[in-house]
């Protein structure tokens, strides 16, 4: 986690994400001229429709993975997933549902949450959907884009390089200012997105200079069939 300076974002304070509800919602006037469009709409459009998946989110900048969240649906589109993200102690903070059962674990302790329980959550396809299994985890916005790049390589891999205007963009940061934001998405010879470099830089309101630079996988569908639950339920000592 970013701890108490993070980004504002809407998917996943975990990663730098946009702070907009444009997210997916694309003004055709804005997007019909980006270089490289087409490719991204794509791979949005097929994570949307995809009955599993996830992503990877690396820091760059600390060289640990941040988090790793993948789902499956199951016959009837009721959302199984399962988290781990560091928290703001340096320990891993896990979460796992079917929807029909939900566990977490904290600083090591396992537990299965009851229904009561307003932490207990249930997501399916259609009336209930988890954000990370939406096109939002791809942090697209159709405003503010300075500069759009498409670089294809001579066996048709390639990137797409979108840098934004911060304040256009209307993106921010907590206690400070964000100066440059840049996503470039990389795909391989089929145009299937990979994975994605977010950059982020600007300064707090002390002063003191950041940079933020994050690594996104896409973990393709065929990757991913039905998931586990591997939270343990740690037994409560027995009172005398």
């Amino acid at each position: 986690m970013l701890g108490f300076k993070k980004i504002i974002s809407v998917v996943a304070a975990s990663a730098i994400a946009l702070s907009l509800c444009s997210c997916s919602l694309f003004d055709k006037d804005n997007t019909a001229d980006l270089e490289g469009f087409d490719i991204l709409r794509k791979a949005m459009d097929t994570y949307n429709k995809q009955s599993s998946g996830g992503i990877e989110v690396y820091d760059e900048v600390k060289q640990v993975t941040e988090q790793k969240f993948i789902y499956w649906y199951d016959e009837v589109d009721v959302l199984t997933y399962y988290l781990e993200k560091a928290d703001d102690n340096g320990g891993v903070y896990k979460e796992y549902t079917s929807g029909y059962s939900y566990f977490v674990e904290e600083n090591g302790v396992g537990e299965e949450l009851m229904k009561s329980d307003e932490r207990y959550r249930f997501y399916d396809r259609e009336f209930a959907t988890h954000p990370q299994t939406t096109d939002k985890v791809f942090y697209f916005s159709d405003e503010g884009v300075i500069e759009d790049t498409l670089k294809v390589n001579s066996d048709k891999s390639g990137s797409i390089l979108y840098r934004y205007d911060p304040e256009k963009a209307g993106m921010g940061i907590e206690g400070g200012k964000l100066e440059s934001f840049s996503t470039e998405y990389f795909f391989d010879e089929n145009e299937v997105i990979t994975h994605f470099v977010q950059i982020a830089q600007g300064s707090y309101d002390d002063g003191e200079e950041f940079i933020y630079k994050y690594t996104i996988k896409i973990i393709p569908e065929s990757e991913v069939g039905p998931i586990d639950n591997p939270i343990k339920v740690t037994e409560k000592p027995q009172e005398e």
